[in-house]
C-alpha cells in the first residue's frame, strides 16, 4: 500500500465512476483501471464491485479505504509540521464547507488568507449535510465548518460566529413599510429589531421540514402563536433568498445572507425583539489533529466574519 494507490482508490470511491476517477487524476480510463487490477491482485481481495450501473465498495474495500483515509490524514499532518518548518512559504489548506456558505463567506476567507500567506492557497471543498461531517471524521479537511451541535467524543471546535436568525421583507410591501416605523435598535442584535408578532398572517416563503432554519420558524410561530400565509416551500437557501429578492414573500433566515448575498436594494432585513435560537458556527477538526500556523491563523480570520 502507498499513497499513491490510495489516492487512487480514494478518488474512484469519491467519483464512483472510473470515467470521471480518471479525469480528476489526469491519466485515462484504461490505464485506471489497470492501476485498481493492479492494486487489487496485490492484496488479493476486490475492493470495488463493478457488476452493476455503479461502482460499490466491497467488504474489503471499506477496510482498505478507512485505513487509506487515516494514513492520509497522518501524511497531510506530517506535511503541515513540514509546512511550519518551511516558515509557510508554500503549500496548501484544506478546509470543508458547504456549498452555500462557501458562496458567501468564501471569498473573504481567501482573499484575507491570501494577505496572511501570498505563496499558499486555499482548498475549499464543498460539501452538503451529513457528507460534510463524514469527511471531517475521517481527516478530509485541516479545517471544517460546521453548525454547533457536534459529537464532542469525535471532535475538537472552535467558535468563530454566531449566525442570527432574521426576517428577510420585500421593500415594496406593506409589511415592510409597518416594520420598518416599529423597529427598535437593540443592544446584540444585528439589524433594527421588530416584534416577531408583527409577520403574524404575512406571506412567508418557507424551507423543507427538518432544514435548520425552517426548525427554528416552526418553533418561533409555535411559541408566539403565529400563523403564516405560507405562498412557497423551497429546498434550498438559494432558492428561498430568490423568492424574497423578487419581492414575493418574507422569509426566515440566517443573518450571514444579509452580509454576502440578500440584494439590498431591494429587500430589508430586522432582527427580532424576542429571543430567538441562533445557530453557532464552528470550526471543527477531529480530536488530536496537529493544527498549523496557517490553520489557527484561519480560524482568527473566520472569527473576523460579522454574520
Amino acid at each position: 500500500m502507498n499513497l499513491k494507490q490510495l489516492r487512487y482508490a480514494l478518488v474512484l470511491y469519491d467519483t464512483g465512476s472510473f470515467s470521471q476517477a480518471a479525469e480528476v487524476l489526469g491519466i485515462s480510463q484504461p490505464s485506471l483501471s489497470q492501476y485498481i487490477n493492479k492494486i487489487e491482485k496485490s492484496l488479493d481481495v476486490r475492493l470495488f464491485d463493478r457488476s452493476g450501473s455503479d461502482i460499490r465498495l466491497t467488504d474489503a474495500g471499506k477496510i482498505y479505504l478507512e485505513a487509506g483515509r487515516k494514513i492520509l490524514d497522518i501524511e497531510r499532518q506530517m506535511q503541515n509540521k513540514f509546512c511550519d518548518l518551511r516558515n509557510n512559504e508554500y503549500g496548501s489548506v484544506v478546509v470543508g464547507i458547504s456549498p452555500h456558505r462557501c458562496f458567501c463567506v468564501g471569498p473573504y476567507l481567501v482573499k484575507r488568507f491570501k494577505e496572511k500567506y501570498p505563496g499558499m492557497h486555499l482548498v475549499l471543498d464543498e460539501r452538503s449535510g451529513r457528507d460534510l461531517l463524514d469527511s471531517a471524521e475521517t481527516g478530509c479537511f485541516d479545517l471544517c465548518l460546521a453548525v454547533l451541535p457536534v459529537d464532542e467524543h469525535i471532535f475538537s471546535y472552535v467558535p468563530v460566529y454566531r449566525e442570527e436568525a432574521v426576517i428577510a421583507v420585500p421593500n415594496n410591501t406593506e409589511l415592510c413599510r409597518k416594520l420598518n416605523e416599529s423597529a427598535e435598535v437593540m443592544e446584540n442584535r444585528k439589524r433594527p429589531a421588530v416584534d416577531i408578532q408583527m409577520i403574524n398572517g404575512a406571506d412567508f416563503a418557507i424551507l423543507a421540514e427538518g432544514m435548520p432554519m425552517q426548525i427554528i420558524l416552526n418553533n418561533v410561530c409555535r411559541d408566539y402563536g403565529i400563523e403564516l400565509n405560507k405562498v412557497v416551500e423551497c429546498r434550498s437557501l438559494e432558492a428561498l433568498e430568490a423568492m424574497v429578492s423578487a419581492g414575493i414573500c418574507s422569509a426566515l433566515i440566517p443573518s450571514y445572507l444579509t452580509e454576502y448575498k440578500i440584494k439590498q436594494s431591494a429587500v430589508t432585513c430586522f432582527s427580532i425583539k424576542q429571543d430567538v435560537p441562533s445557530r453557532e458556527i464552528v470550526a471543527i477538526y477531529p480530536k488530536g489533529q496537529y493544527l498549523s500556523k496557517p490553520v489557527s491563523d484561519l480560524i482568527d480570520i473566520l472569527k473576523e466574519i460579522n454574520a
